[in-house]
């Protein structure tokens, strides 16, 4: 072959390589920076290789930028560019939280299909259907939301919940269940009730 028919074909390999399929994706997140910061604080912490919930929350105490919150018991929470993140170490697992409009009026950091296709993106797997229920959002009315399951590149199961609407008054949260219940025997029997 000569140098005008290789150099061609090179061209088309190398731009057909940089086309795969995340790669606009990945480009996506990073031009999104809520989306992204609040992925990498999910892996960072809630998706990261803690053994319990206490050693999640001892690293967080040590992590910078991240206080306990004086709203709510047991959530840490940090700032980023103005955005507040939050961290919740549970007993069963851990949710990376996020309010996705500061008001009515604001527009959304990013919709569901934008942290759908991140997640998938980064090897998470769809676990059934998504489901479209109702929830209580901070002002006492109700909201529609998606549930979406996954199970991770970590073979986690994972929860998202995003709000459809007014999603100033609900906190967009995404669950990964890794802790096993401390204290609680699932196999116990169940107790015998009594009559009062």
């Amino acid at each position: 072959m000569n140098k005008l028919t290789i150099f061609p074909l090179l061209l088309v390999t190398i731009l057909l390589q940089g086309c795969g399929v995340g790669a606009d994706n990945d480009v996506g997140v990073a031009q999104n920076k809520p989306l992204a910061t609040f992925l990498s604080l999910h892996t960072q912490y809630c998706d990261a290789e803690y053994s319990s919930a206490d050693e999640l929350v001892s690293a967080l105490r040590q992590a910078p930028g991240f206080s306990v919150s004086e709203n709510y018991d047991g959530i840490f929470e940090k700032s980023v560019e103005n955005l507040s993140y939050a961290i919740s170490p549970e007993e069963g697992g851990c949710t990376t939280d996020l309010k996705l409009r500061t008001s009515s009026k604001s527009k959304p950091y990013f919709d569901f299909e934008d942290i759908n296709a991140a997640l998938l993106s980064q090897g998470y797997h769809l676990k059934g259907e998504k489901k479209i229920r109702t929830e209580i959002g901070l002002n006492n009315q109700e909201l529609k939301v998606i549930e979406q399951h996954y199970v991770t590149n970590k073979n986690n199961i994972s929860v998202l919940v995003f709000p459809l609407e007014h999603e100033d008054q609900y906190y967009m949260t995404l669950f990964v269940e890794k802790f096993e219940m401390q204290g609680v025997s699932l196999s116990a029997d169940e107790p015998d009730l009594i009559e009062i």
